[in-house]
């Protein structure tokens, strides 16, 4: 049986409002503003409870400006919340107080905590002091997560001259350099290719088993949500629309399957909408390189078929649909026929 000891974020009616000047159009208008500007508020996430234990690996899934990646700053603390309260750790994380930024990291796809210019072993060592990490420490879990993600050969190489997928991987590194309990990833395979990805995940899922840290992910990624949380929250318009797993959550919604078509420039398909109309699924996107169906599992065939036949095609491509797509139909009135 768990005790309240195990319980390592906890929020209550957690919120977090934006506010922002409104830019008024036409000369007259701004110089009014200069003198009683006005402000636009923007609620980023709304009235949301939310309990992790020690070790759990929980999925943050919802569209894009769902909220997700303001809920992970809250709970870093690299903002405050506007209502509710959050406790992280034990602690308020706004406080950025040093026993508590001590005891978990960030990752974000988009961002680097790297020098560009330097090699990333000089990150580490900065991250090494900053830490207070033992000599005999920092080389056993340097040579460990370098031998975890295959990334001894990057360590003396400048970052700005490692690809996307090597970048990660050091990242991952001084991330968990020093020791973290709590580990929050934003988008960390985003533009990642499938090898990296599956690379990326399978470490995760060993740090997660085999010792014990406790993980918040948010990701786009179908594969990353449904092969690493057994537990996921979904956040929509910044609001929690659901917590519990994510077997039974993705039970209302099956994925589906996006269809990339580029043609042949001046052939059929590349001027006439009505071309379009009849093949299988829906228009996701449409431009002069071609287009692009969303379909169901059980329509890839068929519109492959029908696109052979119909149109002059230089390449075809299947992607998965991104997860905020797929959990958002579950409350778009999709979820009956997609059973």
């Amino acid at each position: 049986m768990r005790s309240q000891d195990d319980i390592i974020i906890e929020t209550s009616s957690l919120g977090r409002t934006y506010r922002t000047r409104a830019k008024a159009e036409g000369l007259g208008a701004s110089l009014k503003g200069l003198l009683r500007p006005s402000f636009r508020e923007t609620q980023a996430l709304d009235d949301l409870d939310l309990v992790l234990r020690r070790g759990e690996f929980l999925g943050l899934v919802g569209p894009n400006g769902a909220g997700k990646t303001t809920l992970v700053k809250l709970l870093t603390g690299l903002i405050s919340p506007t209502a509710g309260s959050a406790r992280v750790l034990g602690h308020e994380p706004a406080r950025r107080r040093e026993a508590f930024l001590s005891r978990i990291a960030l990752v974000m796809g988009q961002k680097s905590q790297l020098w560009w210019d330097l090699p990333a072993v000089d990150s580490f060592a900065l991250a090494k002091a900053i830490y207070g990490i033992p000599e005999g420490r920092y080389r056993s879990e340097l040579s460990r997560l370098s031998g975890a993600l295959d990334a001894k050969e990057l360590l003396e190489r400048p970052v700005r001259s490692l690809s996307l997928g090597e970048r990660m991987r050091v990242e991952l590194i001084a991330a968990l350099l020093h020791g973290p309990e709590l580990l929050f990833l934003d988008e960390p395979t985003i533009g990642l290719d499938a090898p990296t990805q599956k690379a990326l995940r399978d470490f995760l899922r060993r740090e997660n088993e085999e010792r014990g840290i406790s993980l918040v992910l948010t990701s786009h990624y179908m594969e990353d949500i449904t092969s690493l949380c057994p537990r996921c929250v979904l956040v929509v318009e910044g609001r929690k629309r659901y917590d519990g797993g994510t077997e039974e959550m993705l039970a209302g919604a099956r994925a589906r399957k996006k269809l990339r078509v580029a043609l042949e420039p001046g052939g059929p398909g590349t001027g006439d909408p009505g071309e379009l109309a009849a093949l299988p699924g829906e228009l996701a996107e449409r431009g002069p390189w071609g287009f692009a169906l969303s379909l169901r599992p059980e329509e890839v065939g068929e519109a492959i078929a029908a696109v052979g036949r119909g149109f002059r095609v230089l390449d075809l491509a299947i992607e998965e649909e991104e997860m905020g797509d797929t959990v958002s139909r579950l409350y778009a009135g999709e979820a009956a026929d997609a059973r």
